[in-house]
């Protein structure tokens, strides 16, 4: 990865929210859910480029909350985000701390800055833990799904007992879709 300088951060915190908002609008799109089913988390962008020669575009530059894991249709394993401080507080941690309860998830923070977020990729790309097909991980590769879950759910043993199968989980992991509550 070629390093970004200075004005990256200006450009690719302009450009992401554009190209973001073209991909929520197929998503609704081609979903049928509405703005009010989703949650807005922040991120930190930059542009950058892979490698030399190649055109930069917009990466994360901080782990990206929104590229976590949903466990069950309430839990929620998100990349602790290492977002900007304000008087010791990281405001990207509170803005999913507060949004994502509101909606009735519970967060689980998953420290994956070295583990993943540095090689370019997140919870969920790490984890390929509840894909839709058994031996299949969520970007088509055959051999990886489904059976890495049991050892992410060990390394991360915090968060408790194996979920119930994709099936029953309701949205597939990485949706942020807000969960209706019935009384």
């Amino acid at each position: 990865m070629v390093r970004p300088g200075p004005g990256a951060f200006l450009v690719g915190n302009e450009e992401a929210p554009r190209h973001i908002d073209g991909q929520i609008d197929v998503l609704l799109r081609e979903t049928g859910l509405s703005r009010s089913d989703l949650v807005r988390v922040p991120v930190l962008c930059a542009m950058a480029s892979p490698a030399p020669g190649v055109p930069a575009g917009a990466i994360a530059y901080s782990p990206t909350i929104a590229n976590g894991l949903s466990l069950t249709a309430r839990d929620y394993a998100a990349p602790d985000p290492h977002g900007p401080k304000a008087d010791g507080r990281d405001l990207f941690r509170a803005a999913a701390q507060e949004a994502l309860p509101a909606g009735g998830v519970r967060v689980h923070r998953v420290e994956n800055f070295a583990w993943s977020h540095l090689a370019g990729g997140e919870v969920h790309c790490a984890a390929n833990a509840l894909g839709t097909r058994p031996g299949v991980c969520h970007g088509g590769a055959p051999g990886r799904g489904g059976d890495r879950a049991e050892g992410w759910r060990r390394r991360v043993g915090r968060l408790g007992p194996a979920p119930p199968a994709a099936a029953e989980t309701g949205p597939r992991p990485g949706a942020l879709r807000r969960p209706s509550v019935s009384a």
